[in-house]
């Protein structure tokens, strides 16, 4: 049986904030929060900004939208 995956949590994500900007690797972080590597290096691609600071509040907003499973028609007016 696998693992089943967790999605960071706010308080997971503020850590990450705070040790990217300590200058922390990824390895430690992910050694720091417990999971694994690939978490953190996905999660600071997917959600930095162009000056490559990364921002918790941001990434908690953009994830819904990630997720949303609906059709395109719904969500795009364009197409509509």
């Amino acid at each position: 049986m696998g693992t089943r995956y967790q999605q960071l949590r706010i308080v997971e994500c503020c850590e990450i904030a705070r040790l990217w900007t300590a200058g922390c690797s990824v390895p430690k972080i992910a050694a720091v929060l417990d999971r694994a590597s690939s978490a953190i290096s996905r999660e600071l691609k997917r959600n930095a900004s162009a000056n490559g600071g990364y921002q918790p509040a941001y990434a908690q907003q953009r994830a819904p939208a990630r997720y949303w499973r609906g059709a395109r028609l719904e969500r795009d007016a364009v197409l509509r």
